[in-house]
C-alpha cells in the first residue's frame, strides 16, 4: 500500500446518523479484536493517541487509546490531520458534480484551465478527469518545483501550480498504468473550485459533507476545533507542527475527528440510506485497472488473505497517519487516526494494523 492503553470513560450519549445509525461511545471491556492490535501499535509510540472506529454486524464503535500532549485520552471529538484520505472527498465531490451536469469524467481537465492553459499530453493522449481521479494522468507523485519542508505545501500557490503544468513532461501515456500522484489530485481539488467558482473546501463541504453532517471534517481549524487538535508527532515522537494547503488543497488538506469519519464510512457501507447514495455508489466502482492496483474515484481496492475486498484509503501528513477502509459484502469497516507518523518515512504499520482489524472482525462474525 501507499503512504501514516488507556481507557477513557463511557460517554452516554448516541450520535444519530441520516440513516438513523447510532454510534455507542463504550469504555472497557474493549474487544481483542482491537485492544490487543491497538496496544500493540502504540506499545512503540509513547507519545501516540490512536483513535478507532469500527463497524461491524450493523454495530458500530469508537474506541480511543493513548493520551495527548496535554495528558488526557482522545476522544471522538479529538481533531486529527487525516492527510491523503481527502484525495476520497476530492474525487467523490468530482462525482457528484458530474451527476449535477456540470462535468464528465471523460472531459479534458485543461478544458476549465484559465487563459487556454494546456496540459501537457503523450502520444497525443490528453489527461482526463476520470486520468486525476485514478492516478492513471501520467503526471508525476510531486510537482517539481515543490519545495520539500517541515509544511510543504503551505506556500505552493496556483501560480506555482500552472509553471510546473507548464514545465512538465508526462512519465507515460494518460490512462495506461497506475501511479500515485499528488499532483494529479491537487489538480484536480482546484480544477473543482474553477468549475463551481467557490474555493475547494467550500466545494466539499456543500457538496459532501453537509449532506452527510460532517461538520467537523474542515480545512481551517477554528478556535474550538484547535482547542482539540491533537498534535502531530514525526515518526520518532518529536512534536511536529500542522500542514497547510493552498493550490494542491484536494490532494491532503482536510483535518476530521472519529466521530465524521464514522459517519462517512457508515455512509459508504450503506450509501442507500443517504442523500448521496449514487455518487458514493459510483466513486466505489473499479474505474481503473493498471498493471499494480486497482482503483474506483480516489479509492484503491485490495483482496486479503482471508477473502475480504477492501475498499481504502490512507493519508499522512508530517505529524498524522490515518487509514479508513471496508468491506462492504461483510459490512466491515475502520478509521484508524493516530497523531504519530510522518508521511515521508515510509511506514506502513497503521495500514497493517487497519487490515489486521478488519480480518480479526471477519473471524469474529463468522464464529
Amino acid at each position: 500500500m501507499t503512504t501514516a492503553c488507556l481507557t477513557h470513560r463511557a460517554v452516554a450519549v448516541c450520535l444519530f446518523f441520516l440513516v438513523g445509525e447510532c454510534i455507542r461511545f463504550e469504555a472497557a471491556p474493549w474487544k481483542n479484536e482491537v485492544q490487543t492490535p491497538a496496544g500493540g501499535y502504540l506499545a512503540k509510540r509513547t507519545n501516540g493517541a490512536l483513535m478507532v472506529g469500527t463497524v461491524r454486524a450493523g454495530e458500530s464503535n469508537i474506541q480511543g487509546f493513548g493520551r495527548l500532549d496535554n495528558g488526557r485520552a482522545p476522544d471522538a471529538d479529538t481533531i486529527f490531520e487525516i492527510g491523503s484520505v481527502t484525495k476520497v472527498f476530492t474525487a467523490i465531490t468530482l462525482q457528484i458534480i458530474v451527476a449535477e451536469g456540470l462535468l464528465k469524467l471523460d472531459d479534458r481537465a485543461d478544458k476549465y484551465l484559465p487563459n487556454g492553459l494546456k496540459l501537457p499530453e503523450r502520444e497525443g493522449r490528453a489527461i482526463t478527469l476520470l486520468d486525476l481521479a485514478t492516478h492513471s494522468s501520467g503526471l508525476q507523485r510531486l510537482p517539481g518545483n515543490l519545495k520539500i519542508s517541515q509544511n510543504p505545501y503551505a506556500k505552493y500557490g496556483a501560480t506555482d501550480l500552472y509553471e510546473f503544468l507548464k514545465s512538465t513532461t508526462l512519465r507515460r501515456k494518460p490512462g495506461e498504468d497506475y501511479e500515485y500522484s499528488n499532483s494529479g489530485f491537487g489538480l484536480l481539488g482546484h480544477l473543482l473550485e474553477l468549475r463551481v467558482g467557490k474555493p475547494y473546501p467550500a466545494v466539499v463541504r456543500e457538496k459532501l459533507l453537509l449532506p452527510l453532517g460532517m461538520s467537523n471534517t474542515v480545512v481551517t481549524l477554528s478556535a474550538d476545533h484547535r482547542a482539540r487538535l491533537a498534535h502531530g508527532h514525526d515518526h520518532k515522537g518529536r512534536p511536529t507542527g500542522n500542514w497547510d494547503f493552498d493550490a494542491l488543497a484536494g490532494a491532503g488538506a482536510f483535518r476530521s475527528n472519529a466521530a465524521d469519519m464514522m459517519r462517512f464510512l457508515e455512509a459508504n457501507l450503506r450509501p442507500g440510506g443517504t442523500p448521496l447514495g449514487d455518487s458514493l455508489t459510483a466513486a466505489q466502482k473499479t474505474h481503473f485497472r493498471g498493471k499494480t492496483a486497482r482503483i474506483g474515484l480516489g479509492w484503491h481496492q485490495l483482496n486479503t488473505k482471508d477473502g475480504l475486498k477492501v475498499i481504502w484509503h490512507n493519508g499522512g501528513t508530517g505529524g498524522y497517519v490515518s487509514f479508513l477502509g471496508f468491506a462492504p459484502k461483510e459490512q466491515l469497516g475502520v478509521v484508524l487516526l493516530s497523531n504519530y507518523g510522518d508521511a515521508l518515512a515510509n511506514d506502513s504499520s497503521l495500514d497493517k494494523l487497519a487490515i489486521e482489524i478488519l480480518t480479526a472482525l471477519n473471524r469474529s462474525s463468522a464464529e
